[in-house]
């Protein structure tokens, strides 16, 4: 995990450069439906190719913290700053 960040927007044009059309076709049928728990609805995905980081080759993750994970300790502390100056 290389950590580094990038823009939606970048990763999207990632994403249409691995899968020519793949931005057109969703916005063709009224753009990626997303479930209530923020799950994508997608139908086939046997032909999508995912992109690595283009930093160190790694798989990407968002920039969330999952169940199970450690908050990062500066966000915490952030937190706690803004808490303390309310």
């Amino acid at each position: 995990e290389c950590e580094a960040t990038m823009p939606r927007t970048t990763l999207a044009d990632l994403l249409e450069e691995a899968n020519p059309g793949f931005a057109e076709g969703a916005a063709a049928i009224g753009g990626i439906a997303v479930a209530p728990d923020a799950d994508a609805v997608v139908s086939d995905t046997t032909a999508f190719r995912i992109v690595d980081c283009p930093r160190c080759g790694g798989m990407l993750k968002p920039d969330i913290v999952y169940f199970g994970e450690n908050v990062p300790k500066e966000r915490v502390e952030q937190a706690y700053s803004l808490v303390d100056e309310a």
